[in-house]
């Protein structure tokens, strides 16, 4: 126990100095614990393969705890991605974003299986294969939109909902993998896969529907309870699962799925995300020790040929589909660079797949090189996607849909306008209030937002100031004053940049987060720097100066913040959300 204690110390210690090295090339860590598999791994120190020569690793404790390891990470995995799944993207989204969805899958599917035949891959390995090259990293591109503040972009809904759907295809390809473990014949597994499936499927969303509400209503009392409840109902009908036939992972997604309508899904998946993590490391470290470099895995043309499908080839499909679908072409883009990798999801079903003896390892092996391949240079195409787009959108913008649906979403009534709002979140609509007596017009990247102003009669254009055209269309508003309560520092610098080069006499309003950026933002020329966490500072301090100890005037003040407060929770606002 003591020497697996300390291998266990050594890996992590390797995962640390190689996270490092990963975050400073802006690359996700992902690749670093498939680097520690690999380091640690047969074809790097041979610590592994070697161990009972090793005074590091001991054989058999260690690759037992490390394998237990990462097939926990797996089944935390599917338990918090079953309490995540959340159709009702779809019905925001519309039906035009689930179709290209869906056409994605199936064309990228249908192409991917055709390239892996030409490749010399069987038919069970092609299938494996394009089923793999489908999905795209949730993990990877839900940080980066969070890094970039793209979460409420048009190109980031379309991509968590893309994302959504290619989850519950992955849920399919892990049920027929689970069902077609046995040698049966077709007619006789049907009939079990559909009787067993049922049972699995029945049994915990009637347990669920009756009992659960009352009895995780009982154990959200206890934060330690609601946590120990939930690590429960996972083992529970994990076990389940396998008694019927089927594996542990399907059992804890259905688990998952079962409780996400519960009122305390969303606090429960937090408290075992940090499990996740940690246990799904080991997953990616025991895929980069069996990574294969011999002549049979190793195949570089093999390689090159499906890494340039994913980075080429998957946003070209996905770019031509938004685009008969009527999107503009800067969100076709976006949306395609956005989904241009493996899914870490992809090594978990070709490893179902190995251990159902389907395909060869060394297919997995192959997958896992473009993983890494499709992986890290996709982290560079999201992060400077709009720089990228710069370059080539005097070609991209020919193909410009005349007709195109972000068009649709305004309302406004004047040809002109003196002030321009950019942004209506928290910030945005407590300017925009205070702005009643002057005639104001908004831009906002966020559609839900924006739908929401047109019912209420709030003139309003949609618009993501990353997008040249939508700067062009400001212009042709003529504004005197544009407020941008944005928080991210580079559309700021943009827009500013670009107004003060077009018009010195335009007054520009600018958000900051810090100090850094204000200091920059008005270097560049911003006639004022709007700083959120200073305002309510200033604001409290002008209350105390104006009431001082007057209890009626304080009580009165906190009566109107309390409606006030209310009345944007109503609306679905959270502090500290600025745009």
């Amino acid at each position: 126990m003591e020497n697996v204690l300390i291998d266990l110390g050594i890996v992590l210690l390797l995962i640390t100095l190689l996270g490092g090295v990963a975050r400073l090339l802006k690359q996700p860590l992902i690749l670093a614990y498939i680097a520690t598999g690999i380091i640690i791994g047969p074809v790097g120190l041979g610590l592994i393969k070697n161990a009972e020569h090793s005074f590091l690793f001991t054989l058999n404790p260690f690759l037992g705890a490390l394998s237990a390891f990462s097939h926990i990470g797996i089944t935390f995995l599917l338990f918090i991605l079953g309490i995540g799944l959340n159709p009702r993207v779809f019905k925001e989204m519309g039906v035009s974003a689930l179709l290209v969805g869906i056409a994605q899958i199936l064309v990228t599917a249908f192409i991917g299986f055709f390239i892996s035949i030409a490749l010399g891959f069987g038919i069970i390995a092609s299938l494996y294969v394009c089923i793999a090259l489908t999905f795209s990293s949730t993990i990877i591109i839900v940080s980066f939109l969070s890094v970039k503040k793209d979460l409420n972009k048009l190109y980031g809904k379309i991509s968590i909902a893309i994302l959504i759907l290619q989850d519950f295809v992955a849920i399919i390809a892990l049920v027929l993998i689970t069902a077609t473990k046995t040698s049966a014949s077709p007619t006789n597994l049907l009939i079990v896969f559909l009787v067993k499936g049922s049972m699995l499927m029945l049994a915990p969303f009637i347990f669920a529907k009756i009992i659960f509400p009352w009895f995780f209503g009982k154990a959200a009392k206890s934060q330690e309870l609601l946590f120990l409840t939930g690590l429960s109902w996972c083992f529970i009908v994990s076990l389940y699962s396998t008694l019927l036939g089927f594996s542990i992972e399907l059992g804890a997604l259905i688990a998952g799925i079962t409780i996400s309508s519960l009122p305390y899904a969303k606090e429960l998946s937090s408290k075992i995300k940090p499990l996740k993590d940690f246990f799904l490391i080991m997953f990616f470290v025991m895929l980069g020790a069996g990574m294969m470099f011999d002549t049979t895995s190793l195949q570089p043309a093999s390689i090159i040929i499906l890494s340039l499908f994913i980075l080429i080839g998957k946003p070209l499909i996905i770019l031509l589909l938004m685009r008969f679908s009527n999107y503009r072409i800067k969100t076709a883009f976006s949306t395609g660079i956005t989904l241009s990798q493996i899914s870490e999801f992809s090594l978990i079903l070709l490893t179902l797949g190995v251990s159902a003896g389907h395909i060869n390892p060394t297919v997995r092996s192959l997958v896992a090189f473009v993983a890494v391949i499709t992986i890290t240079l996709s982290s560079y195409f999201i992060f400077y996607q709009d720089k990228i787009y710069s370059k080539i959108s005097s070609v991209l913008t020919k193909f410009e849909s005349k007709n195109a649906q972000e068009d649709s979403m305004k309302s406004h009534q004047q040809k002109t306008y003196d002030l321009i709002l950019i942004g209506y979140g928290q910030l945005g609509e407590e300017i925009h209030s205070r702005l009643k007596k002057r005639k104001a017009l908004i831009i906002d990247h966020d559609p839900k937002r924006v739908n929401s102003l047109i019912m209420n009669n709030v003139e309003c254009v949609y618009g993501d100031v990353s997008d040249p055209d939508t700067l062009e269309q400001i212009e042709e508003f003529n504004p005197k004053i544009i407020v941008s309560t944005l928080e991210s520092h580079d559309e700021n610098v943009l827009v500013l940049k670009h107004f003060k080069a077009k018009d010195k006499n335009i007054k520009l309003f600018i958000t900051a987060t810090n100090m850094d950026e204000a200091f920059e933002l008005y270097d560049l020329g911003a006639d004022y720097v709007i700083m959120p966490h200073f305002l309510g500072g200033d604001h409290a301090s002008l209350i105390l100066e104006k009431h001082g100890a007057d209890s009626r005037k304080i009580r009165k003040t906190r009566s109107e913040h309390l409606r006030e407060l209310r009345m944007r929770k109503a609306k679905g606002n959270e502090h500290p959300t600025y745009v």
